[in-house]
């Protein structure tokens, strides 16, 4: 009862106590990031395994079943789900929701460890990492252009845009989608290998040979010091064509242009990227998992603004997917749901007191209440999304009911003969007992 002995004997107290709540809760709001659902961390663990040219078979057998195997003696896994593709594997362990996340992907790597020494030597790596939800990209923004070809809009895409937009502070990391690589092609021609007794083991083990880059040292005197490095020989199709793969008894030199083709093309796709029946590429923006999306559509939709003028000739860049406008709009709904609450609330006690005097009291607790709550939302790292913001509109009829009671406390004993009690009024009757 202290709280209210000192609100009706202290009023002016009571009225600056509401304030700062005020205040300290709208510096609080704008703290708080805005986003669709709430931020949730499951405890969720992918393994992901790379294997070029292996099948779904393959990679089945000899590099799925050996992870899972080491997986099954980890405790506190409630499911776990495999994909295995041609190229690649993609394992998925859930664990309990009591477990400790941190825990979980510590024993996910060290039974990964123990399991890569049986995989295939030519794998990549396994790759693991936690799934807590994020990882959807926010915006897309796409790229077209009717004077260069998708190599060049991928080169573009890469030089040019993607640090660009990757500096765009809360964005996690740039995907790009459509795009196609330039690579090398080494067409090999079975019947030049076997005539020159050229196996396929050879001509990789030449590649790996010959085309690398290697640091020589350093070259210091006095004054200064110099890095070695031994430069690569091979730069385009020309030099990859005069790439000895052996040397004959006779001392003659085999070619790689003698047992193969040799060019320079694109990456065969198996996927293909389309905006209005016309193929480009898009930058796919993925927010952080604590960033306010809403801010980062806002710096995205300036800089592509700002990057209009700077574009080459015939190129369009353009936002063309924004999930952030269903989040806005979805906000922004559930914020005229709780106004409009909040002020059928305060009409429909005026309708059944019939005082305004008595009506200004929920009037004034109802907002003051909801304000004030932001400030435990940013101590516990709460964000402003739909279940937080229906939270507060279930929280007005609580506020109210407690008015509701107060006020009608104060009229029974009104009508008991109980004058009010005022600071001024109290103190006269002080003196006048004196």
């Amino acid at each position: 009862m202290w709280l209210s002995d000192v609100s009706v004997k202290r009023p002016v107290m009571a009225v600056v106590l509401s304030l700062l709540l005020c205040v300290f809760g709208a510096v609080s709001f704008s703290t708080l990031s805005v986003r669709e659902m709430p931020d949730i961390d499951s405890p969720v663990v992918s393994i992901y395994t790379g294997y070029s040219g292996a099948s779904a078979s393959i990679m089945e057998s000899q590099v799925t079943q050996l992870i899972e195997d080491e997986l099954s003696g980890i405790s506190g896994i409630d499911e776990i789900t495999s994909v295995s593709r041609n190229g690649s594997s993609r394992i998925t362990v859930e664990f309990n929701l009591d477990h400790p996340l941190t825990e979980g992907v510590s024993d996910v790597r060290d039974a990964v460890a123990r399991a890569q020494g049986g995989l295939p030597d030519d794998a990549n790596d396994p790759i693991v990492y936690k799934d807590n939800g994020t990882g959807e990209a926010a915006i897309y923004i796409n790229l077209a252009s009717s004077e260069m070809d998708r190599n060049q809009l991928t080169e573009y895409a890469q030089r040019t845009l993607e640090d660009r937009f990757s500096l765009i502070s809360g964005v996690s990391s740039v995907d790009l989608y459509g795009a196609l690589y330039k690579v090398m092609y080494v067409k090999l021609d079975p019947t030049q290998m076997a005539g020159h007794g050229v196996t396929t083991q050879d001509i990789l083990d030449a590649l790996r040979e010959e085309n690398l880059e290697s640091p020589g040292g350093e070259i210091r005197n006095d004054v200064m010091t110099m890095p070695v490095r031994s430069d690569r020989l091979y730069r385009d199709a020309e030099d990859f064509k005069q790439l000895v793969i052996r040397t004959t008894a006779d001392g003659t030199a085999i070619y790689l242009s003698d047992v193969a083709d040799v060019a320079i093309g694109s990456r065969n796709e198996d996927a293909t990227y389309k905006n209005n029946g016309i193929n480009n590429l898009s930058l796919a923006l993925i927010p952080q998992s604590d960033a306010n999306p809403l801010d980062i559509s806002d710096r995205a939709h300036k800089l592509v603004d700002d990057m209009q003028a700077f574009l080459p000739e015939g190129t369009r860049l353009w936002v063309d997917y924004d999930t952030t406008i269903f989040i806005e709009r979805s906000i922004e709904e559930v914020y005229s749901t709780l106004f409009i609450t909040g002020a059928l609330v305060v009409l429909v006690l005026y309708i059944f007191i019939g005082q305004a005097r008595a009506t200004l009291i929920p009037a004034v607790t109802v907002p003051v209440s909801l304000i004030s709550a932001f400030i435990v939302a940013s101590a516990l790292g709460f964000s402003i999304n739909l279940l937080t913001l229906m939270a507060l509109i279930l929280a007005i009829g609580l506020v109210v009911d407690d008015a509701i009671v107060v006020v009608e406390n104060i009229f029974h004993h009104l009508q008991q003969g109980d004058k009010p009690w005022w600071p001024r009024t109290a103190g006269r009757e002080k003196l006048a007992l004196r």
